[in-house]
């Protein structure tokens, strides 16, 4: 691990396998307007955004289902993540690395994998 480089360092596991870097960018914070942002909908631009790659949806499901996360569904296809559940998210495991270890969280993943 002496050779990571400060950009692998960054990254936090989100979820078992995925990785994203925890610093949220300033435009996901804010809207046009400069208030902020609650919501971001979650379409190619908007997992981008969170470090996310379109094929990653299900990611963001499974971690609702687990109760780590809120999606709010605007339709049968589109949904909406509630930006302060991701930060809140992007806290717990960034403090805390062995965050996917426990069991409680192993089982609650496992839960989640089977129903979505």
């Amino acid at each position: 691990m002496g050779n990571m480089s400060m950009e692998t360092k960054r990254l936090v596991c989100v979820g078992p396998g995925v990785f994203v870097d925890p610093l949220v960018r300033a435009d996901l914070a804010r809207d046009v307007e400069g208030a902020e942002r609650q919501w971001l909908l979650l379409d190619d631009k908007g997992l981008r955004m969170i470090g996310l790659g379109p094929t990653q949806m299900r990611t963001l499901d499974r971690l609702a289902h687990a109760g780590l996360i809120e999606l709010y569904a605007i339709s049968p296809r589109r949904k909406m993540l509630k930006l302060e559940s991701w930060k809140a998210h992007l806290r717990r495991v960034a403090e805390d690395p062995e965050f996917w270890e426990r069991p409680e969280m192993r089982r609650r993943w496992r839960l989640a994998c089977m129903t979505v």
